[in-house]
């Protein structure tokens, strides 16, 4: 039976740190320019292409099925997530963790900025038993979401040269905000922690993601600077809309009613409004150092490599039951960088497997423990450091191709055993 792959380009981590390398280091596999007519073959495809009635077609043709399921979450794809038919697939290779409990603990915040954590369930009962079928029966098993780049090991630093408060670098998500908060109020966070917000003022930033026109005004007319001042000064940026009346009085629930992830990547005044509504709480914060980490910008890889390496600690937090395992995990791993997750991480299973205490440290929900990295010996951490750096050597460096090759083989023995 002969292996080929089908790809139009949909997806470009699918295509480019997948699709393509496999072509490119196995030239016995095929590229197909259609489904149409295709039997008697094993097919790998992201996983788009697979709605249950193709999937059906393709399987009393003979086919075997091999998905390419990436969708920036854990749950299956939508095109095949609820039907039974989903079954008929031979293998998911899904790019997050395997959930393994219907509910995990997530934040909820209270109007008044009180943190608290309550159970939210992954999937309804119907498409969890689904999932739970795929993974007992074997046809799903997780694979990492690796990074686009190969840490340049040149900038390794031993642990006495790296600084000991935490550092955060990402987009503006809105759960990653709030853990940025409680380490600047707890004097923790890393001076070179910012958020990648530059391109969202930018002209060629897509009309949908680019900020609103009061926000770029005010931007562009102080020389690329949206301050606190300027955010305490005028009240009347119609960003607001965005996110009902935030400069009001929130109605009961509200950060309960909506889902984290609709605040992502939103206007800065907003998260000055957050920062306010924290102090208010938790006490006050550096607004200097708030107001600086609001205007990043993406660095070259050299730069971004000096200062991940010259940290010790890296942490992330973004919405539940996304990539509990995200790429700048292994971004640190190779540079020997310990990483901080949530406690859900645990809930789920990863490959190459990975523990509590052994590949990453974990913070409560509610980020209450945070503390706890002051105690982190060097011996603790160079024991999680040499972990994790020997899986990402085996699992996630690449040079000649854009996926190692170890992992590709992997993949390919499930293949051809399926």
């Amino acid at each position: 039976m002969n292996t080929v792959i089908y790809d139009v380009g949909e997806h470009d981590f699918a295509t480019r740190k997948v699709l393509l390398p496999l072509l490119a280091y196995r030239k016995d596999i095929k590229r197909i320019e259609t489904l149409d007519g295709v039997k008697n073959s094993r097919i790998l495809a992201y996983y788009n292409h697979f709605n249950p009635e193709t999937i059906v077609r393709l399987k009393n043709d003979g086919n075997k099925l091999y998905s390419i399921d990436v969708n920036d979450g854990s749950p299956i794809g939508s095109t095949y997530m609820g039907s039974e038919d989903v079954l008929l697939l031979d293998m998911i290779f899904k790019f997050s963790g395997l959930q393994n409990k219907q509910h995990s603990n997530q934040l909820t915040i209270k109007n008044d900025f009180t943190f608290t954590s309550e159970p939210r369930v992954f999937l309804p009962d119907k498409e969890w038993g689904l999932f739970n079928t795929l993974r007992d029966t074997g046809k799903i098993v997780p694979m990492p979401h690796v990074p686009w780049f190969t840490t340049d090991e040149a900038y390794v630093r031993p642990w006495k040269d790296r600084k000991k408060n935490i550092l955060i670098r990402g987009g503006l998500h809105f759960y990653r905000f709030l853990l940025y908060l409680n380490l600047l109020q707890q004097g923790m966070v890393d001076e070179d922690s910012n958020f990648h917000v530059k391109p969202y003022f930018d002209k060629n930033m897509s009309d949908h993601h680019r900020y609103c026109s009061d926000c770029l005004i005010v931007f562009h007319n102080n020389g690329g600077l949206l301050s606190y001042k300027n955010y305490k000064e005028d009240h009347t940026f119609s960003c607001k809309e965005r996110y009902e009346d935030w400069t009001g009085n929130l109605e009961d629930g509200f950060f309960q009613r909506n889902h984290p992830t609709i605040w992502n990547n939103g206007c800065i005044p907003f998260f000055y409004w957050i920062a306010d509504k924290f102090e208010t709480k938790h006490g006050p914060i550096d607004k200097l150092a708030l107001q600086k980490a609001l205007h990043g910008d993406y660095l070259n890889r050299e730069k971004y490599w000096d200062i991940l390496t010259g940290n010790a600690f890296y942490a992330d937090y973004k919405w539940l039951f996304c990539i509990d395992i995200p790429p700048r995990f292994w971004e640190g791993a190779g540079a020997k960088t310990v990483t901080l997750l949530p406690k859900w991480t645990e809930d789920q299973t990863h490959f190459p497997e990975l523990k509590e205490g052994e590949h990453y440290l974990a913070f409560n929900e509610t980020m209450t423990d945070l503390q706890f990295i002051n105690e982190v010996t060097q011996e603790k951490h160079e024991h999680i450091a040499n972990n994790c750096k020997n899986l990402y050597d085996q699992w996630i460096k690449f040079d000649q191709y854009e996926l190692n090759t170890n992992l590709m083989d992997f993949m390919m023995e499930i293949v051809e055993n399926t």
